[in-house]
């Protein structure tokens, strides 16, 4: 189950019908979770990326502008 933002989206994957030996796998609903998890991968790593940004104009401001080096 994929939790986003306060809501549940289940992955239809291995649903199990009687009289079947293989899970039969729903390629709509599957398609439909695995552009919605692709959508949420996207959000996380933009939202990391920014992050990352934020914290190295941070350091900039105290003179350090790469790692393991400072302005002197």
């Amino acid at each position: 189950m994929l939790h986003r933002h306060g809501h549940h989206v289940r992955l239809p994957i291995g649903q199990e019908v009687r009289g079947l030996a293989e899970p039969v796998v729903d390629a709509v609903a599957l398609d439909a979770a695995l552009r919605e998890l692709h959508h949420v991968l996207a959000e996380v790593a933009g939202a990391s990326q920014r992050r990352c940004e934020t914290f190295f104009d941070e350091l900039n401001e105290f003179g350090v502008h790469s790692v393991g080096t400072s302005s002197r």
